[in-house]
């Protein structure tokens, strides 16, 4: 519309100009209707770029109504989105402390792990220690066996010991008695062949050499009698010498002072073993023969140095000679006292045969 009109308005123009036609103004005219030919060409454009423009606005409009919805859907999107948002913040909250409880219960569960580790590698400490022991009782337990075996061969061998002992003591009590009554008839035979020989050397003095034979025989009897006590009590405490070591193989063949006997008892064993030694002499030796342990010590160290030296083969041989000097003190083998330092056929028969009835042995260290 606009260009027509200017085409219009340029029309008239032409026609008065055609009136009024100035020179050169021709070539304007034409140059003008050339522009305006451009100028409308260039407002056809422009009319169809605003027609363009037109549509584009009504897209716009819709696109921005359409973008002013999902504005709204947007909105309401980011509002739950902010509740969402406050709700996972709550949740990383309280996974933070889920996350720190955890990390708490993990260095404890950590820490329980090393224990659990240690407990477990010191409980296969203990496990082989357990199978070392296991295997060690094993070993033991055979050793019992062979030791319980032993122990009962031995056992049969005291018996048998025991029983020879006790036969030797019942016939030397028996013996003792019948000796003891013998003297005690003897004492009155004698009395009575006293008051016979003094009636027969008043009335026959050739009874004389008659009654001495009696007298001979009577003595011989006794002296016969007496000889075998004596040789059954030195026979009793020679026994008694030889053979109170005959259990100590039991008692300590697993200690190192009885596998090494030359070796030092206190050094290899400890003083407690030396102890229990000492208390088995004195059980099967010392107080059979009414004697005491700390002389018998005072003998040992005498012989053979200090107790810390002391060794198996020196309690043995200790054993032994003071068994013998107390023997020799008590007069036997019969015959052998000679002295007053000894203890006399006399005293032995008023002690009714009971070493605690006569003067008892105690060692001495010469001068």
């Amino acid at each position: 519309m606009m260009g027509a009109g200017i085409l219009a308005l340029g029309t008239a123009a032409l026609g008065v100009f055609d009136i009024f036609r100035v020179p050169g103004l021709e070539d304007q005219i034409k140059e003008l209707e050339a522009e305006v030919d451009r100028l409308e060409g260039e407002i056809d454009r422009l009319s169809g770029l605003n027609d363009d423009y037109e549509d584009l606005n009504e897209l716009l409009e819709d696109e921005v109504a359409e973008l002013a919805l999902i504005n709204d859907e947007l909105n309401a999107t980011t509002t739950d989105l902010e509740g969402q948002v406050k709700n996972l913040t709550i949740e990383v909250v309280e996974l933070n402390e889920t996350t720190q409880e955890l990390y708490t219960r993990g260095e404890d569960l950590e820490e329980l792990n090393q224990e659990l580790n240690q407990t477990q590698v010191d409980l296969k400490v203990e496990i082989d220690e357990l199978q070392g022991l296991e295997t060690s009782l094993n070993e033991t337990n055979e050793l019992l066996k062979d030791r319980i075996e032993d122990l009962e061969d031995t056992v049969d061998d005291l018996n048998n010991v025991t029983q020879g002992l006790n036969q030797s003591i019942i016939q030397l009590d028996a013996t003792i008695d019948d000796v003891t009554q013998l003297n005690s008839n003897l004492e009155e035979a004698i009395e009575a062949l006293t008051d016979v020989s003094d009636f027969m050397n008043n009335v026959h003095s050739g009874y004389e050499e008659s009654l001495s034979s009696v007298l001979l025989a009577l003595r011989n009897s006794v002296n016969q009698r007496r000889g075998t006590v004596f040789l059954g009590l030195f026979n009793y405490y020679a026994d008694i010498i030889n053979n109170w070591d005959c259990i100590n193989k039991n008692l300590f063949g697993q200690d190192a002072f009885f596998k090494n006997q030359s070796a030092s008892i206190i050094g290899t064993s400890g003083p407690s073993k030396f102890g229990d030694l000492t208390e088995t002499l004195k059980e099967r030796q010392l107080v059979l023969m009414c004697t005491t342990e700390l002389n018998f010590i005072e003998y040992l160290t005498y012989r053979f140095g200090a107790i810390g030296s002391i060794t198996y083969d020196n309690m043995l041989s200790a054993a032994s000679e003071y068994g013998g000097l107390a023997m020799a003190h008590y007069g036997l083998p019969r015959g052998t006292c000679t002295t007053d330092d000894c203890v006399s056929e006399e005293e032995w028969e008023e002690g009714e045969f009971d070493c605690n009835n006569v003067e008892n042995f105690v060692w001495t260290a010469p001068p």
